[in-house]
């Protein structure tokens, strides 16, 4: 099991953005991004040097981070 649990941001009139993002994307992307939501899921301290799949925000979106994926097999 995880440390960490992945909640969806749900709008105001119901829509699940990541999910309707997620179903539009490749299997490929899909994969990349299952593959680093695990390695978040198993990072304790993700403002690690050595974490690469996130990146706090700063200055007026302080508070907030962007979880970065790429294509591994490029």
């Amino acid at each position: 099991m995880g440390l960490w649990r992945f909640m969806d941001y749900i709008t105001e009139d119901g829509r699940d953005l990541i999910h309707e993002w997620y179903e539009s994307q490749s299997d490929e992307v899909r994969v990349e991004f299952d593959v680093t939501l695990a390695i978040l899921g198993a990072t304790e301290d993700w403002t690690s040097d050595c974490v690469e799949e996130f990146k706090p925000l700063t200055k007026t979106h302080d508070g907030l981070g962007e979880i970065r994926f790429l294509n591994r097999r490029s």
